[in-house]
């Protein structure tokens, strides 16, 4: 019985794929639909098998297990199911893992809903996650290349087969919704200020990925709603006055201030976010990883104290170990070293980035580079004070890390070269 529910799972995949790549027959990427669907695929059967083979078990498979108890719950008693699926609440709670784990838990339901159709089993179920993450990823890549022309083999690299990109956001773990979610909204995002989508037509579906990157990655959404919110309103400033769009400087110190704003705003969304208590909670966090990780897997801030004062004084060390280490070299297990590697890669394109910086940008693509540059650099040294160990920071980037690399693609003299090669 199973292998036939096994069979309807792969043919239910093959017409998703087959759907999602007729209706983007006219992309510019559409040459590498099916490599980068069949990368992302095989990613999250190969994550898997890391965590199996490399950790003894990790995240992913607890959320699996913890998955199959709800399933065997709707067995029993649908109703009690979706009791728990809608308002957590049960005597099956008392049994999960991730009680108090309230991410961990809408993850862990997420799956089980996933499973009810896979019939337990963690490998397809890896497969419709990847789906998932890969659906929001193409979506965003063929975005972009339609508003920058011929610049799709940094867009590729960047979004679709970027190898931490790739790896980390595929498979049964938070960032595959994350990212997924998040990619679907900076897409829509750009439909919008862009005039390729209207903004009635997809609101359902921007607030469903909304819903499903603040219950995966809080710190995702908040920092990235507060961007996209300051660059909507700054472009609505300068379209009804026509002195602010004469001039860049305006638009700039407008977008400021509209960023201070709804940073005030935003840190009333989640008690982590209120400014007082940041400090302490990315210090805690930190003592917390020190506490777990072996001495040589962490970014030791030597005296980090839970203060701003002090978080600002570490933050140019956390942007620099968060976007570059671990350093080639400086570790000398395998999935560090190959991490070293990516890293050297990001600096190398980092430092040719600022050769070619553009001169001119429309009124849109200065705020959105902007925009870009702050989120990256933020959630950066956010995640580098407070998960300073290397192995789940590494994972963690994912976050940012698509905009990192096409910040410094777009424009990259080596990338253009490349470019020019496989035309």
């Amino acid at each position: 019985m199973n292998w036939l529910i096994y069979i309807f799972d792969v043919a239910v995949l093959f017409l998703l794929a087959w759907l999602l790549m007729r209706k983007y027959e006219g992309s510019p990427l559409k040459k590498v639909f099916v490599p980068a669907l069949l990368l992302k695929l095989m990613a999250g059967i190969m994550l898997g098998l890391l965590y199996t083979s490399y950790y003894s078990g990790g995240d992913t498979w607890v959320y699996h297990q913890e998955a199959v108890k709800l399933t065997t719950l709707f067995d029993n008693n649908a109703a009690d199911y979706f009791k728990f699926l809608l308002f957590s609440q049960g005597d099956v709670l008392g049994s999960m893992q991730y009680h108090g784990q309230p991410r961990a838990l809408f993850m862990v339901k997420v799956l089980s809903v996933v499973n009810l159709i896979t019939a337990d089993n963690y490998w397809l179920s890896s497969m419709f996650f990847s789906f998932f993450s890969f659906t929001g990823l193409w979506l965003l890549a063929d975005r972009l290349t339609r508003v920058y022309e011929n610049r799709r083999l940094a867009i590729a690299l960047s979004v679709l087969f970027f190898p931490s990109v790739l790896f980390w956001s595929a498979g049964i773990i938070k960032e595959a919704l994350a990212v997924g979610a998040m990619a679907f909204i900076i897409h829509s995002f750009l439909g919008y200020i862009f005039r390729y989508k209207n903004f009635n037509a997809h609101i359902l579906i921007d607030l469903l990925m909304l819903f499903i990157l603040w219950n995966t990655k809080y710190y995702y959404a908040g920092l990235l709603i507060l961007f996209i919110t300051a660059i909507s309103l700054t472009l609505y400033v300068k379209k009804k006055f026509a002195v602010v769009g004469r001039s860049p400087a305006y638009q700039l110190s407008i977008f400021g201030l509209l960023c201070v704003l709804c940073l005030l705003v935003a840190t009333s969304l989640h008690p982590n976010f209120y400014l007082h208590r940041l400090p302490s909670v990315i210090y805690d966090n930190y003592h917390a990883f020190i506490g777990k990780a072996g001495v040589n897997d962490i970014i030791y801030y030597y005296s980090l104290e839970p203060n701003w004062p002090s978080i600002l004084v570490h933050s140019p060390k956390a942007l620099l170990s968060g976007l570059f280490r671990p350093f080639l070299g400086e570790r000398t297990d395998l999935l560090k070293v190959i991490a070293g590697v990516e890293n050297l890669f990001i600096f190398l394109l980092t430092i040719s980035a600022f050769f070619k910086i553009p001169r001119k940008l429309a009124d849109e693509n200065r705020l959105l580079l902007v925009g870009a540059i702050a989120y990256s650099m933020i959630l950066c040294i956010f995640l580098a004070l407070s998960t300073p160990n290397f192995g789940t920071l590494i994972r963690y980037k994912t976050g940012f890390l698509p905009v990192l690399i096409l910040i410094v693609t777009l424009n990259n003299p080596l990338i253009e070269k490349l470019n020019r090669l496989v035309k």
